[in-house]
């Protein structure tokens, strides 16, 4: 095996056999891919609808899966739930690429990881020429979403809001990075299968309708501080 390039900067491409390609996200000694893939494009409605097997530094853990309706990927490390929880913790301390004001998740990094499978798949990836061309087609991608939103970003400051003391209410909507951001309840049916609602359990959801991203106001003293 060799690895033939990188995406995004923690996804490794490496050849396998001479016409075969996996994708390998790499934080620290950890590393996660995914085998048995199984990618269902007639389901596949608002994202990538897809089957697989969730290798974590080797060790088959579980299944991981996505029903295309919206959402983020679920993962179910029924085999050694304390591995996916370490991997999970030190995954969430990288900032996200593509987008700088978010912090990475380990159902992010399974959905990047697919979409990058089937990039493969449909440039009909068979050569190493080929496959170094998607890699640059990708990262031609990524790098200009990153430029984009990385004008966006506060210096890392924790966006806040002043509260009311004596009744200690998120407001309806706030203006954040551009946005408006809707309140909304977390039993919502769009964002039960969201990476929020399945790590945090404190604080008041947001969501903003035309990018489908999400963030949290929990309130701390005397203001609300979000989880961006």
């Amino acid at each position: 095996m060799e690895e033939i390039g990188i995406v995004e900067k923690y996804y490794h491409i490496i050849q396998t056999s001479p016409k075969k390609f996996m994708v390998e996200f790499q934080v620290g000694e950890h590393r996660v891919s995914i085998e048995n893939f199984k990618f269902y494009e007639e389901m596949s409605e608002e994202t990538n609808a897809f089957s697989g097997d969730l290798i974590l530094d080797g060790i088959n853990v579980g299944r991981c899966t996505n029903d295309g309706k919206g959402g983020c990927a679920s993962y179910y490390a029924h085999n050694n739930w304390d591995l996916a929880r370490t991997i999970e913790e030190e995954t969430a301390k990288l900032q996200n690429y593509t987008f700088p004001t978010l912090r990475m998740n380990l159902y992010d990094v399974i959905d990047t990881i697919v979409s990058i499978m089937i990039s493969f798949k449909s440039y009909k990836v068979l050569s190493l020429a080929r496959a170094k061309n998607v890699i640059s087609v990708l990262n031609k991608y990524a790098d200009d979403l990153h430029n984009k939103y990385s004008s966006k970003k506060t210096d890392n400051e924790p966006f806040s809001l002043p509260c009311n003391e004596e009744k200690k209410e998120e407001p309806v909507s706030v203006q954040f990075h551009g946005r408006t951001w809707q309140k909304i309840d977390k039993t919502d049916t769009r964002v039960l299968n969201s990476t929020f609602v399945c790590n945090h359990n404190d604080g008041c959801m947001y969501m903003d309708e035309s990018s489908r991203l999400f963030f949290f106001l929990k309130h701390e003293g005397e203001q609300f501080v979000s989880n961006f």
